[in-house]
């Protein structure tokens, strides 16, 4: 969005109000909300990113495309996005 906003400055993009917009939370409000939800279904708490290796782990050994994990995770940057 940033980069659009950058190409385009006689569109008057505000990207701070299409984030608020997209994603209206921030760090520390959604890591605190995870944990809450954690404490209360599962009575304890673990790291995030125990949660993101074991989706990363659980997906490849069912047979889903390393590149779509990584995708999913955000480790492939837009430049190398394509039509899947």
């Amino acid at each position: 969005m940033k980069k659009l906003a950058e190409a385009n400055p006689d569109l008057g993009i505000d990207v701070t109000s299409w984030l608020n917009k997209f994603f209206p939370f921030n760090g520390y409000s959604l890591r605190f909300e995870i944990k809450k939800a954690m404490k209360k279904v599962l009575g304890k708490e673990f790291r995030l990113y125990d949660l993101r290796s074991f989706f990363a782990s659980y997906m490849i050994k069912n047979g889903v495309s390393p590149m779509i994990v990584n995708i999913m995770q955000g480790r492939v940057p837009p430049q190398q996005f394509r039509i899947l």
